[in-house]
């Protein structure tokens, strides 16, 4: 008798286990049927019951998703797994509620559970899907002091980031028309001034209360920093609240600035990176970076300051625009020669350019009363030619 009703017990535990994993078979395939639904922007379950938000909240497109939606729910599987067994709430794409047929076994605390789980899930910065899910929560449960706190909260969150987003663009605007600020990067409540003057502190404060008779400052505290004209750092005004999140902040708006220098701002380029180095003294690619300035330096310098045979400067005076140098010749060195040995001497000069790290794309000899001899041209990669 004993063993009869251990084999009845064993057949029923069999019988349960298996009606579970068909139950739990059917709700996973019937959610990989509503994700692949055109339209069904994500899908929840729990429990055997399901939440499909859709992609859209134009009413002739939401008909046709809710559509498709009824017909898979009213199919049976090939498999035996009958879809209408799993009621399916919808929501379009502002969380607001569907009718259908699909969902009439939910209760509102069903529903709430369902856009929980997806809210939950949704990323913080995810702004106004919070606000959306939060909303739509708190509505579903008007007694919850917590949704409500969580609307206030991205509403907030929201506000803020539209304060920051108007301050900002009213900064970048400001800067662009103002003599006293050479450069300013942002990154959200971030600020790294570099400005004219010895005083960058007090032009960058100033600068900002003039933007904010203009536009609001957000209703946060901001980071900033302040730079010279050869970038040295003067200072910064930074809350403690930024100080774990901070990380490389000042680094990266920093590297955004000296990355900008046109490499022939060899001097601008050597100040940079000799910034960078301070800021990051383990990193490889700017003391690299300083050698090759220094070195492009070294090589403009010993250029500019040749002397023919005699003793006497090649170049009397130099200036640049862009990416060309201009360099006055003295008529000296060429009073008296032939063709071939003035051609000669551009040739060593163009010799010696390429060997000095060609500082500039194009190098233009001109002489003393102004007319232009010749120039050299080069390649990114260092190659040039004299060219009259």
């Amino acid at each position: 008798m004993k063993s009869k009703f251990s084999i009845l017990l064993v057949i029923f535990i069999l019988f349960a286990s298996t009606a579970a994993f068909a139950q739990s078979d059917c709700e996973n395939l019937l959610k990989t049927e509503l994700e692949a639904l055109p339209g069904v922007q994500s899908t929840v379950q729990d429990n055997g019951k399901f939440l499909a938000i859709l992609s859209t909240s134009d009413r002739t497109k939401t008909i046709k998703i809710v559509s498709r939606i009824t017909i898979l729910h009213n199919h049976t599987s090939p498999a035996g797994c009958d879809f209408k067994a799993f009621p399916i709430a919808i929501l379009n794409s502002n969380l607001l509620p569907i009718k259908s047929k699909t969902g009439k076994a939910l209760r509102n605390t069903d529903i709430a559970k369902l856009l929980y789980k997806y809210v939950y899930e949704l990323s913080p910065l995810q702004l106004e899907e919070n606000l959306k899910g939060y909303t739509r929560l708190a509505e579903l449960s008007p007694k919850s002091r917590y949704y409500a706190a969580r609307v206030v909260h991205y509403q907030e969150r929201i506000n803020l980031q539209q304060d920051r987003i108007k301050f900002i663009d009213q900064c970048l605007k400001e800067a662009a028309k103002d003599k006293d600020i050479i450069d300013l990067k942002i990154n959200r409540d971030v600020y790294l001034f570099i400005t004219a003057g010895d005083t960058p502190q007090k032009t960058a404060l100033n600068f900002l209360d003039k933007v904010a008779k203009i536009t609001p400052k957000p209703k946060k505290d901001l980071c900033l920093f302040f730079y010279d004209s050869s970038l040295n750092r003067k200072g910064e005004s930074c809350p403690q609240e930024f100080q774990e999140t901070l990380g490389s902040t000042e680094e990266a708006l920093l590297m955004s600035y000296v990355q900008s220098i046109p490499s022939h701002f060899i001097i601008q380029n050597i100040n940079g990176y000799k910034a960078l180095k301070e800021l990051n003294p383990t990193s490889t690619l700017y003391p690299a970076k300083l050698k090759s300035y220094e070195s492009k330096l070294v090589g403009l310098n010993r250029f500019l300051n040749i002397k023919t045979a005699s003793g006497q400067k090649v170049f009397l005076a130099n200036s640049s625009k862009g990416y060309t140098l201009f360099l006055t010749l003295n008529d000296k060195a060429v009073e008296g020669k032939s063709n071939s040995s003035i051609d000669s001497l551009y040739s060593a000069l163009n010799s010696y350019y390429t060997y000095s790290g060609s500082p500039y794309l194009r190098c233009t000899f001109k002489s003393q009363s102004g007319a232009t001899l010749g120039s050299i041209q080069c390649t990114k990669s260092g190659q040039c030619r004299f060219e009259k």
